[in-house]
């Protein structure tokens, strides 16, 4: 039970990191107070990053915002929430290396941090508690 435990803390605590560093990036981004050079979007159809920072404020980081929410509510859905956050996240990722041409440290943290998240949200020991086993059943085996 204590890995269950740490396990889902790990997860949430990765989620709220997600979700507070891709919105505040995203409204740097969108708002100009990112210094990004603009020569980065010299092969996309946008002229600056006003749309890119709202759907990395929005959906990467509104995604791990309502994952972490219900993670730490424990509902039951939580770690579908989860980890459909992090695989967005990781297409996020690859998505923006793919259209800028470019890959630094910074992708790098984002998409090992969704990794975990996908891993944590969808690895069977995190996912299920262990079942305890009924009384009788046990008293039947001696």
């Amino acid at each position: 039970m204590e890995l269950v435990s740490r396990a889902r803390s790990i997860l949430t605590a990765t989620l709220l990191f997600n979700s507070l560093t891709a919105i505040g990036g995203g409204l740097s981004l969108a708002t100009g107070m990112l210094p990004v050079p603009q020569y980065l979007l010299r092969n996309t159809s946008v002229g600056n990053y006003f749309l890119p920072g709202l759907f990395f404020g929005i959906v990467v980081g509104g995604s791990a915002a309502v994952a972490a929410a219900t993670s730490l509510a424990q509902t039951r859905r939580s770690l579908h929430l989860s980890g459909a956050a992090g695989v967005i996240l990781i297409g996020s990722i690859v998505g923006e290396t793919a259209i800028i041409g470019a890959f630094g440290w910074l992708q790098g943290v984002y998409l090992l941090a969704g990794v975990l998240v996908v891993v944590l949200a969808w690895h069977p020991a995190v996912g299920h508690a262990p079942v305890p086993q009924r009384l009788d059943s046990v008293a039947a085996t001696q």
